[in-house]
Formats: structure tokens, C-alpha cells, sequence
């Protein structure tokens, strides 16, 4: 069999196909005998037609009931994804580490005071400041808006929701100021020690 369309025409209508030609690229032209070679049936029937070799034909009926049932799958599809939009909301995605700086001034001891976390002996030593720097660096590289992945921890030191309530935290950590995620780190800091960061607090 061979593959590709074949345009034909009676000779009455030969100009038509002519004209056609002159529109149109990456055919042969052909006589009787190739139309015979080409399509059997038409055999001496036509004496002049156009072969294209990289088209194909298409059964008119196979084709519509194939595109119509491709169209049927896409809106099933979007159908899905808007009924799953609408159970299970969005969630937040992370911010792109790297946007804030980790250079940021530790908070005073009257800061912290005034968001309700107890100094516990004032502004945080410089061991102190030089190891929640190096948290922040490991656990959000110094972004205090950053949510992980699973929405669970969040902002500069990652707290869990629980944690920060925990050291008297109200609200969303990632959504607080930078002073008051300082305060609060420095408070569990003084709390629960480095092993409140288990991971970052080996590096």
C-alpha cells in the first residue's frame, strides 16, 4: 500500500487541479498509469492527479469520533481538577530561599520584653547570636517569610505552630516580624538549648 493523498479530477475539470497545484508544495504530478500504481481502483479513469506522499487520509466519521471523544477526556479531566480544587485548598507554596539577609541585629532585651518573651538575662550573647544565625542559615537561609513544604514548619527558624505558642507566640511564625521570630528563638533557645534544633544545631 502506498501512503499518502491522492487529488484527482475528470478532464473536464483538470484546470481546477492545476489551478490547485499552483497553491500548494511537495507534491507529484501524475499520469494514468502512476494513478493506477498509486490507487488500483482508479485505474484509467483519470487521466491526470496530484500525489502527495507525507499526507495521510482521514475517514471523515473515525475521525470525528476520535476528536470528539479526546474532547470528552479533557473536560472529564478539568472537571477533576476543579472538583479537587474546591475540596482541598491550595497550600501555601514556600518562599524562594535566599531573599532575606541573615545579617539582621539580634533583639534587645527590651524587644523581647515587649512581645511578651522573658529574657531570661537580656540580649542574647554573642554565642548565642553567632548560633541562631547559624540556625537560620541552615533551616531557611535567613528567610523569615519561607514555609516548608508540608506547611508545618514555619518562617526564618521553622517553628511548628505548637513550638511557637509554646514560647508564647500568637498568629503564624512565618507571618511575624523578624524581631519577634529572633526574640522567640532566642527564648526557646534558652529553654529547651540547641537540641531544639537537632538537625542544624550539629552544623
Amino acid at each position: 500500500t502506498i501512503k499518502g493523498s491522492l487529488v484527482v479530477a475528470p478532464p473536464r475539470d483538470r484546470a481546477d487541479v492545476v489551478s490547485f497545484s499552483k497553491r500548494t508544495s511537495e507534491f507529484e504530478e501524475c499520469d494514468s498509469k502512476r494513478i493506477g500504481e498509486i490507487e488500483p481502483d482508479l485505474a484509467d479513469r483519470f487521466p491526470y492527479g496530484l500525489f502527495f506522499p507525507k499526507e495521510a487520509h482521514l475517514e471523515p466519521r473515525d475521525a470525528t469520533a476520535a476528536l470528539d471523544a479526546s474532547r470528552r477526556e479533557q473536560a472529564a479531566a478539568r472537571a477533576a481538577r476543579a472538583s479537587s480544587a474546591a475540596v482541598a485548598p491550595t497550600p501555601r507554596a514556600p518562599a524562594a530561599p535566599g531573599r532575606r539577609s541573615t545579617a539582621r541585629p539580634s533583639p534587645s532585651s527590651s524587644s523581647a520584653a515587649g512581645l511578651g518573651v522573658r529574657s531570661s538575662g537580656g540580649a542574647p550573647t554573642a554565642d548565642e547570636a553567632a548560633f541562631l544565625a547559624r540556625v537560620r542559615q541552615c533551616e531557611s537561609r535567613g528567610n523569615y517569610q519561607i514555609v516548608s513544604s508540608t506547611g508545618r514548619y514555619r518562617g526564618a527558624y521553622q517553628f511548628s505552630v505548637e513550638t511557637w505558642r509554646g514560647v508564647g507566640g500568637s498568629g503564624d511564625p512565618a507571618a511575624a516580624s523578624p524581631a519577634e521570630q529572633d526574640a522567640r528563638a532566642l527564648a526557646l533557645l534558652r529553654l529547651q538549648g540547641k537540641r531544639a534544633w537537632p538537625v542544624c544545631s550539629g552544623r
